[in-house]
């Protein structure tokens, strides 16, 4: 079983991964502005100025990863989740702040 915490944080992680996907969308309405997600070579998985697609499938695809990982952690070590989980979201937390100070929006 799945502590209630656990499920609260993945969430938390969720919305935020669905924030910096908003953002990440808004890409295209900024000349100057490029997608920076630092592979070990300093690339982008989805390149510089990505298409809705990628940026789509890349961030679904993370939202969907992240969530098993979760999962397995909660099964497995419900301490090493919660590491997991507070790790994570500082992370995205941070990106999703990165994001909004380049003068990333939300557009719907």
């Amino acid at each position: 079983m799945v502590p209630a915490d656990i499920w609260a944080a993945e969430a938390a992680f969720q919305v935020a991964n669905i924030v910096d996907l908003q953002q990440t969308l808004d890409i295209k309405h900024h000349k100057r502005a490029y997608e920076s997600a630092d592979v070990f070579d300093g690339g982008s998985i989805i390149g510089e100025r990505p298409r809705d697609p990628a940026i789509y499938a890349y961030l679904g695809a993370e939202g969907i990863l992240h969530a098993g990982v979760s999962l397995a952690l909660a099964r497995w070590s419900p301490w090493t989740a919660r590491a997991w989980e507070a790790g994570t979201l500082s992370v995205k937390i941070l990106t999703i702040r990165h994001n909004a100070g380049i003068g990333l929006q939300i557009r719907f």
